[in-house]
């Protein structure tokens, strides 16, 4: 290649590198900006790039730049995600658990987690992953089989989801951007194509080049610059849609994440801060939203929200309230939920519009993001005041528009089935089954935060079969569940604990991120909901009188000045991980105190690396044959189950299998002509791909003359040339055609140029 040619084709690979660059910048819409994602997105970009780059300079086919690439990714995950499990700066065993565990975590998340979440490392490892196959899709793609346009298919794939699911914010920008940055790298190749391809007139090599990157690259800049200034001032740019996909459709319908997950996500760097202060005549635990659709793994919600005023329907509760009033001033807590003691009867916050789910008695407001902070509220509640002997004389039945959502329980492992029998197997009432597993859980279990984060069927006999440790968030879809079990319709609440009360102001309370909590409600016939306490170290003021449980919460209830227990009895201050369900879990993968390496981890990275090779190209080397075997069955619906189809199957088998020796159809040349070449090249070939040729010619252009045992000979003839051009390759040299995706590929009868070139010669003739 000319010098000219060489400085075209590096500006060609910084284009498409520009490109997935900013594919990269684009995952900024997923995530908060806690920061950690952009670099190693952006390394591994120039890295899959670069690796492209440097191995077809030095004659490197497809699959070792694919092992190279997905080597090197993995080399960069564990130096930034794992760096303490590295043993000589190479991967361990610890590396790939510490590494999986981050992976499986963030697989747990990714349904219920809603943009700008936090860059955990499951989510940055995922993210690297998803750059390293579009840089390298779309190099192989460009600069390989010379399919410039397809190259950008990856990346704008890849760049649509970021925008699916994404936050607003830069969407014009992040598109703009791309275009640019796309557009640009087609022009490049185009003159890099046009600048090397043989020309009409001598003298002209730099001109057509340059006119179409100027004109090009003029054209694409106004277009920018047009969408730009233009775009935004276009009546209606600033409206909204008119199909709000995130939120539903007009009517208010509105699929509602896991607050356990959205809490989590929005407050785990303020466990300290304050999320909202909160006047009332009652301290009460404040409840923001129910759980109550369980599938077997997660409790979650999805419901439909309604706008409303000041006024909220009372739901289904019935029985002894008392009316409690609450002022709410909102500070660091990021989300629209509002907190209320349960149950709420009216709400006023002023000219905010909110949403209201009657049946599990949640408010919103209106606007789904946005800085809360300050915002202020009054609540009036109607606080449940329930009697014990009330309670036990609750009857047992359940009416079916209850039982069929509260008691809806998923198949479950059959030892938890039989967990909760046991432990209500002596209790005569749903009251004294709903004591008896409230008290089995504070009294067999015990509380901790160094555990795995999740409430699936596994985490539930993990957490009630074997460990018997956990957190509020197993505690109390553990009740939740086995309350099902023992017939007792059931969800799980979340909001937070009382807080700190005021020194200068007993009415007020400070809640901070570090008291958020989950805890099981039960419903009663003829009460309603009724809130119980399975989580040790935790007791609702409110609800004492029924469960038993006193007012606590970690680091103590009540004014800190009143408490005996000095700061070193009582440990370090909790934070949002000791207390909210940590459902982002420790990204450790093991003992942290275990030295890296070490033990039995300590194998270094060649057997491990060795295995993940054989087991990457073992993949591979199926994924490509199930494309080859896809893409032969696609051609013979194409061409027919008839005698002349097979023929003609038949022998695009045989000219597949020649393309591995470099004996490729011309596009002019007959089936004689390309059978007469492949016989020189093979000799053991000559026989059966002349005998195939002869019937291919036959089907091609008198299929009316082609017998229905051909079809069949036709088949043997192919599997006898295809065999004898294998015998001719290396065993190395099969072994890389089995791993070439070329193979999958539809062949183009020539480039443009060769079959231009073609018909001038055979008009010359």
């Amino acid at each position: 290649m000319s010098p000219a040619g060489g400085l075209r084709l590096v500006v060609a690979e910084l284009a498409l590198f520009a490109v997935t660059a900013t594919v990269a910048v684009g995952f900024g819409r997923l995530f908060d900006d806690s920061g950690g994602w952009l670099v190693p997105l952006l390394l591994t970009a120039a890295l899959a790039h670069g690796a492209g780059a440097l191995l077809r300079r030095l004659g490197v086919g497809v699959v070792l730049q694919l092992a190279a690439v997905a080597l090197g990714t993995a080399l960069v995950i564990s130096w930034i995600h794992a760096p303490d499990t590295l043993r000589y700066l190479l991967p361990t065993s610890e590396t790939l658990r510490v590494v999986a565990g981050a992976l499986d975590e963030a697989l747990m998340l990714y349904p219920e987690a809603r943009a700008p979440t936090e860059p955990i490392a499951g989510f940055v490892i995922a993210s690297m992953i998803g750059v390293a196959v579009v840089a390298t899709m779309s190099d192989i793609a460009a600069f390989r089989l010379g399919a410039e346009i397809q190259a950008l298919i990856p990346p704008l794939t890849v760049f649509v989801f970021c925008s699916v699911l994404g936050a607003g914010d830069g969407r014009i920008t992040a598109t703009i951007a791309f275009t640019v940055f796309a557009f640009g790298f087609v022009l490049v190749v185009r003159a890099l194509t046009r600048g090397t391809a043989a020309t009409w007139l001598p003298g002209d090599d730099d001109r057509g080049p340059v006119a179409l990157v100027r004109l090009g690259g003029s054209l694409t800049a106004v277009a920018a610059l047009a969408a730009m200034l233009v775009g935004p001032s276009l009546p209606g740019a600033g409206d909204e849609g008119l199909w709000t996909w995130r939120g539903g459709g007009g009517d208010g319908s509105r699929i509602v994440v896991n607050p356990l997950v959205d809490i989590r996500s929005r407050l785990v760097n303020q466990s300290s801060e304050v999320a909202f202060t909160v006047e009332s005549s009652e301290p009460s635990y404040w409840r923001t939203m129910a759980l109550d659709d369980f599938d077997g793994q997660t409790f979650t919600l999805e419901t439909t929200f309604r706008t409303v005023g000041g006024t909220l329907l009372r739901g289904d509760r019935s029985g002894s309230t008392t009316p409690v009033e609450q002022h709410f001033e909102i500070g660091a807590l990021a989300s629209p939920y509002l907190p209320a003691a349960y149950q709420a009867a009216r709400i006023d916050t002023g000219d905010e519009a909110i949403r209201w789910d009657d049946r599990t008695s949640t408010a919103l407001l209106e606007r789904e993001e946005g800085a809360y902070d300050g915002l202020e509220y009054r609540v009036e509640s109607l606080v449940g005041v329930h009697d014990p002997e009330d309670l036990r004389a609750a009857p047992d039945e359940v009416p079916s528009s209850i039982a069929d959502r509260y008691l809806e329980l998923p198949e479950i492992d059959q030892r938890v089935v039989e967990l909760a029998e046991s432990v209500v197997a002596d209790a005569d009432t749903p009251y004294d089954r709903a004591l008896a597993l409230q008290d089995f859980l504070r009294d067999e279990f015990e509380y901790s935060v160094e555990v795995q984060p999740g409430h699936s069927d596994s985490e539930l006999v993990r957490f009630l079969i074997e460990d018997r440790t956990g957190y509020c968030e197993q505690f109390s879809a553990s009740f939740a569940a086995m309350a099902r079990v023992a017939g007792l319709p059931s969800r799980v609440a979340v909001g937070f604990t009382v807080g700190e009360p005021s020194p200068t102001d007993p009415d007020r309370y400070v809640v901070r991120g570090e008291h958020a909590h989950a805890w099981p409600e039960v419903w009663f016939q003829g009460v309603g909901w009724v809130p119980f306490e399975p989580t040790p170290g935790r007791g609702d003021p409110r609800s004492e009188r029924h469960t038993g449980v006193a007012a606590d919460q970690e680091g103590g209830f009540g004014d800190s000045a009143t408490t005996t227990t000095t700061e070193a009895e009582q440990g370090p201050t909790p934070t949002l991980d000791d207390t909210l369900p940590d459902v982002f879990g420790d990204l450790s993968g093991g003992d942290a105190s275990a030295t890296p390496g070490g033990g039995d981890d300590g194998l270094p990275t060649p057997l491990i690396a060795i295995a993940a090779a054989a087991g990457v190209l073992a993949c591979w080397a199926m994924l490509v044959a199930s494309a080859v075997g896809l893409r032969r069955w696609v051609r013979r619906r194409r061409l027919g189950t008839h005698p002349p189809g097979l023929v003609l199957a038949a022998w695009a088998e045989v000219t597949d299998a020649a393309r591995s020796i470099a004996v490729r159809p011309g596009p002019t040349e007959t089936h004689r002509e390309f059978a007469a070449r492949l016989a020189a090249a093979v000799r053991d070939a000559d026989s059966p791909v002349r005998t195939l040729a002869e019937m291919a010619s036959t089907a091609r252009y008198a299929p009316d003359l082609v017998l229905d045992d051909e079809a069949t000979q036709a088949n043997g003839a192919a599997r006898l040339a295809t065999a004898a051009i294998r015998a001719a390759r290396s065993r190395s040299q099969r072994v890389a055609d089995r791993l070439d995706p070329r193979r999958a590929l539809p062949h183009r009868r020539g480039t443009r140029r060769q079959r231009r070139h073609a018909v001038l010669t055979q008009w010359a003739r």
